[in-house]
């Protein structure tokens, strides 16, 4: 027995254990290169080309399921192979050719293959009901709005109020979704409350009923103008004839008198209020043929103005004739041709 261990185990040890060794090695090695498959998670990064024109888009699989951010694929291969995909993690990032979104809105199919996925040539990989998916999308429109004169709101300090809101420019582009084109275009009210000066602010949508992807591609500006609070007062002033002398020296007014408003700043209302009897001075143009002044025939003349006489005031304020009468278009007065 003792020859016998002596011979077969102890003698060239060396050579056995390197044989055993090798056996392993090789062992080892066959385990790691034989197939096997498994399911794994893969993050879906789909890669668009041109993401910011659109508006939505929606990736479905065969059955018309969404996708979600991570899909399951099965893998066949080298467990070696596939014992380091659970490390490393599955990308799945299918590069969306620009050309495919050739509509406003539509869908098309993709099929998935294996260069979408960050895996060796040596695996090979079934997407099952993903093999194929679905793109719907949406893509942004931008088309040119006329916008509202936004209102105002509040009070401006004492003695101020507003003379103009303007808006520019107008019309703007807008962009929206292409399925869902805005029917009314609004702007936030701008507020006056304390203002002492002319201002302008940037203008603002009104959201509500606005989808939440609309947007001004140009923001335009509000510009609101403050004037010194405008004041007013009536007087009845005599009412003259303009006109050549051959043919007014035979006619009478009927009309002596009419009312007219004055309109202005406070300060300079007060100056001409006080003095309304010599710096306005009121008339109707006569413009009638010589060869009809017949006797007692009367004519109706409506081209009746009133001027101030002092030039320093005369940008200043409005006045308006026969201001009692509101519709202009009955503002006349009578003229008889005398015997």
């Amino acid at each position: 027995m003792r020859e016998w261990f002596d011979r077969w185990i102890l003698a060239n040890w060396g050579t056995k254990a390197m044989a055993i060794g090798l056996s392993l090695l090789l062992w080892i090695y066959l385990y790691e290169e034989s197939t096997d498959s498994g399911t794994f998670p893969a993050a879906f990064l789909p890669r668009l080309e041109n993401r910011s024109e659109l508006s939505h888009i929606l990736f479905l699989d065969t059955n018309g399921d969404p996708l979600g951010e991570t899909i399951s694929v099965k893998v066949t291969g080298p467990k070696g192979d596939l014992r380091g995909l659970s490390k490393k993690g599955i990308r799945c990032e299918p590069v969306i050719d620009k050309d495919r979104f050739n509509r406003d809105m539509g869908n098309f199919t993709r099929d998935l293959r294996l260069d979408d996925l960050n895996l060796p040539e040596t695996l090979m990989v079934d997407f099952g009901s993903l093999s194929r998916i679905r793109v719907e999308y949406v893509r942004f429109k931008v088309a040119d709005f006329d916008l509202p004169t936004p209102s105002v709101v509040g009070t401006p300090i004492s003695g101020f109020e507003v003379g103009d809101v303007t808006i520019r420019p107008s019309p703007v582009p807008l962009r929206f979704p292409a399925d869902h084109r805005p029917e009314v275009i609004r702007i936030k009210p701008v507020s006056v409350e304390n203002r002492a000066s002319s201002f302008n602010v940037k203008a603002e949508l009104i959201r509500d009923g606005l989808d939440p992807e609309v947007s001004l591609e140009v923001r335009p500006i509000v510009e609101v103008t403050l004037v010194p609070q405008k004041a007013n007062f009536q007087a009845d002033v005599p009412l003259h004839l303009s006109g050549p002398p051959s043919i007014t020296s035979r006619l009478e007014l009927l009309t002596t008198m009419i009312k007219v408003t004055v309109v202005g700043p406070e300060n300079v209302i007060q100056a001409i209020r006080d003095d309304a009897s010599n710096l306005l001075y009121a008339f109707v143009v006569v413009q009638i043929p010589e060869a009809q002044l017949e006797a007692e025939k009367q004519f109706p003349l409506t081209q009746i103005h009133c001027v101030i006489r002092e030039s320093r005031y005369a940008g200043e304020v409005q006045i308006i004739p026969m201001s009692d009468i509101r519709n202009p278009d009955n503002r006349e007065v009578i003229v008889k041709v005398m015997k």
